[in-house]
């Protein structure tokens, strides 16, 4: 048997996901896609286009005939009101 030194043992990770952590991580992931499905139509493509398809900046511009600034600008706006919507759902 070995020993551990102080606090090492909560630095241990384990090989298998805790129970119920896959499930927490599909609910979570369906709750966003619910909420991207919220957000106006322009920032749900370039959300969709990076995210889910990995495009780049550039690349969603040429896609959606969008500047590659306004790109930016959308997905950050996006991302905010995602992030606050979530934070804002009961737990």
């Amino acid at each position: 048997m070995n020993s551990f030194e102080d606090g090492a043992i909560e630095r241990i990770k384990a090989s298998e996901p805790r129970p119920g952590e896959t499930l927490e991580h599909a609910e979570a992931q369906a709750t966003l896609l619910q909420l991207i499905d919220k957000l106006p139509p322009k920032q749900q493509d370039v959300i969709r286009l990076k995210f889910q398809n990995g495009f780049s900046y550039k690349e969603i511009g040429r896609i959606t005939t969008l500047s590659v600034t306004n790109v930016g600008y959308l997905i950050h706006t996006a991302v905010s009101r995602l992030r606050r919507d979530f934070a804002a759902l009961p737990r």
